[in-house]
């Protein structure tokens, strides 16, 4: 019984987990160093380029115009915000789960809550990758929007590649 509610607690998470990664695939650059870890002037982990670096790449890339770079800005900022509160949202559920009494009377209560914080979550960032996703195509041309979504998958199976090679064996 323990297994399947754990199970059950955990799934939901997993998910939510993996759809922000795979959202934000788009967002990072792998940045190879011989050094330690980079971080940021802020003191925190280096996480890819700067807003300005990204709309610096799609200028070339696609060829915005200056009242497109102001757009592109605007939404890329509108997004970072979005996404540090997603990380709080995070913080909250995974200790909502940490709190939870496996042990407790009221264990199955626990689990409904937690497990409906973990799907309101993932719901919300479904629909936010969508929202981004009709934001940047109101900005962008036809033409425009294309070549950013073959970017995009580029990237995705860039990535997908170099996980091949970090996944371990099992015995």
């Amino acid at each position: 019984m323990k297994n399947k509610a754990i199970a059950f607690l955990a799934i939901p998470t997993m998910v939510l987990l993996s759809s922000f990664n795979l959202a934000n695939a788009d967002d990072k650059s792998t940045i190879k160093t011989d050094g330690p870890k980079q971080h940021s002037e802020k003191g925190g982990k280096h996480r890819g380029p700067s807003i300005e670096k990204k709309v610096e790449r799609l200028t070339k890339a696609l060829e915005l115009s200056e009242t497109q770079k102001t757009q592109v800005t605007a939404l890329f900022e509108k997004q970072k915000e979005s996404r540090k509160a997603g990380v709080e949202q995070r913080k909250a559920l995974h200790e909502a789960i940490r709190s939870v009494d496996v042990n407790g009377a009221d264990y199955a209560s626990q689990l409904a809550k937690v497990k409906q914080q973990a799907g309101l979550q993932a719901q919300d960032r479904v629909e936010k990758m969508l929202t981004a996703k009709k934001d940047i195509q109101k900005i962008l041309t036809a033409e425009q929007f294309k070549k950013f979504e073959e970017m995009k998958d580029k990237m995705k199976d860039k990535m997908k590649k170099g996980k091949k090679h970090h996944k371990h064996e099992k015995n």
